[in-house]
C-alpha cells in the first residue's frame, strides 16, 4: 500500500475512537489525491501491521516517543 497511514496508540474509549477516526476523515478529505488510512498499534484494529505496505508514509498519532514508536511503528514503516 502506498499512501499515508495514520497511527494511533488505538482504546476503549468509543469517543476517543471516534475523535481518531474523524481526523482521519479530515486528513483523507485534505489530500483527496493520496490513499489515507487508519491504523493501531494496539487495542482494537485495523492493526498497523494489517494496513501498513510497501511505500506508505507512516504518521504517529502518540504524544510521546515510546516503545511503540520507536520498535513498532519503525519496524512496520521499514
Amino acid at each position: 500500500m502506498t499512501g499515508l497511514v495514520v497511527c494511533a496508540h488505538g482504546t476503549r474509549s468509543e469517543v476517543g475512537a471516534a475523535r481518531v477516526s474523524a481526523l482521519v476523515s479530515a486528513v483523507a478529505e485534505a489530500l483527496p489525491s493520496v490513499d489515507v488510512r487508519e491504523a493501531h498499534v494496539d487495542v482494537h484494529p485495523p492493526f498497523l501491521d494489517d494496513v501498513v505496505g510497501p511505500g506508505a508514509v507512516v504518521v504517529p498519532l502518540l504524544l510521546a516517543p515510546g516503545h511503540h514508536v520507536h520498535v513498532d511503528i519503525a519496524r512496520a514503516a521499514s
